[in-house]
């Protein structure tokens, strides 16, 4: 093999080298394909924070009663419904209105 040609393959492989790190890099730092590939950081995610409270509504009661606060069953379940439905729907009308409201799929701008 001639030095030419050696020369332009090691070029033509370090040029397509660099071409996919840009196009993974432009790819992956759009908001879109990022909640499509779901590989937002975990304080991003409407699902994980919405188990995590979830989860806090079954451990309160239980942790509530170690420090000697006792409520009955049906408070509890009434107090939790409604601070987990106003939470839900806070929650979501903050994920809207911080995108601006626009479209999930609307382009950026």
């Amino acid at each position: 093999m001639a030095l030419p040609a050696i020369l332009a393959a090691a070029l033509a492989k370090q040029v397509g080298r660099a071409v996919a790190e840009k196009v993974v890099a432009e790819v992956t730092a759009d908001p879109v394909v990022k909640n499509e590939m779901n590989a937002e950081p975990w304080w991003q995610s409407r699902v994980a924070i919405g188990s995590i409270v979830a989860a806090l509504g079954v451990v309160a009661p239980p942790v509530l009663s170690l420090f000697g606060v006792n409520v009955s069953a049906d408070r509890i379940v009434e107090i939790g419904t409604a601070l987990v439905t106003l939470g839900g729907a806070l929650f979501a009308l903050y994920g809207r209105l911080r995108s601006g409201l626009k479209p999930l799929f609307a382009g950026k701008g």
